[in-house]
């Protein structure tokens, strides 16, 4: 669904999903002026890390990118969530997870002109 920066991190977003793009690890390199190992980045993809099999986001329009971390809706369980160091289902933790599902529409949320926040 989307790529978003968050501090040195892209994260991953699919409809029922959330994971962590691996790259520029460090990797170890043997060096020839007789210094045992050298740390050097990689340059490149080396895999990924799911952070949530059952959390994600259908809408790339429904992601918000803050200093604090990055906002989403699920609307698959209708909720609110936050990832900063882990993933925050806001909604319920701020009382107003019935809210969101009573107002929630399964259609997709067009940033034109607001006609619905799903």
């Amino acid at each position: 669904t989307a790529l978003r920066k968050f501090n040195n991190n892209i994260i991953a977003f699919q409809e029922t999903g959330i994971s962590q793009i691996l790259y520029n690890e460090n990797t170890q390199i043997s060096t020839t002026e007789g210094v045992p190992i050298e740390l050097a980045n990689s340059g490149k993809v080396t895999g990924k890390r799911y952070l949530s099999n059952d959390i994600g986001c259908t809408n790339k329009w429904s992601i918000c990118s803050t200093p604090f971390g990055l906002f989403f809706i699920d609307d698959l369980s209708k909720g609110i969530y936050s990832f900063s160091e882990g993933i925050t289902d806001v909604s319920n933790k701020l009382g107003f997870d019935s809210w969101i599902r009573e107002n929630s529409k399964v259609e997709l949320w067009d940033p034109l002109n607001f006609k619905s926040f799903m």
